[in-house]
């Protein structure tokens, strides 16, 4: 496994320039340094997320911390921040959510509906599994 940022331990803002407190849905879990989504509820004012799964949509960005049902939770919404990944990632290409809520590459050709798939963009050319930085801009 690669850990092409050593630097810094997963689910690190290394730049933030953006985060937001989301609450973890009812039943769910946040896990520092996975991918974020909207869970479609909220709860006491703040929208719901939690971990993200394969090709999971409504992305609302990285998990800087982990908490349990209920929590609030911060989310990284714009900055850099170390992931895990799975597979062969270009520099440069964008990243959607893969298993475990682990960055996977997006596919060369795109259909409706990827747009909310993109978590961000690598800032590295993993060749294997392992860990990378990603910019995050979610809007």
């Amino acid at each position: 496994m690669a850990d092409l940022a050593p630097s810094w331990d997963v689910g690190e803002a290394v730049v933030e320039i953006w985060s937001e407190t989301f609450e973890v849905a009812s039943g769910k879990s946040a896990t520092k340094g996975r991918v974020a989504v909207f869970s479609g509820s909220v709860s006491d004012g703040y929208p719901t997320v939690e971990d993200g799964g394969a090709d999971s949509l409504a992305v609302a960005g990285v998990f800087t911390e982990t908490k349990s049902a209920g929590a609030k939770v911060r989310v990284l919404r714009i900055g850099v921040v170390k992931v895990n990944n799975t597979g062969a990632i270009t520099v440069g290409n964008c990243v959607k959510c893969g298993a475990n809520g682990a960055v996977v590459a997006m596919p060369g050709t795109k259909v409706a509906g990827d747009e909310e798939k993109i978590v961000g963009r690598s800032l590295h050319g993993p060749t294997e599994d392992g860990q990378l930085l990603i910019q995050v801009g979610m809007i």
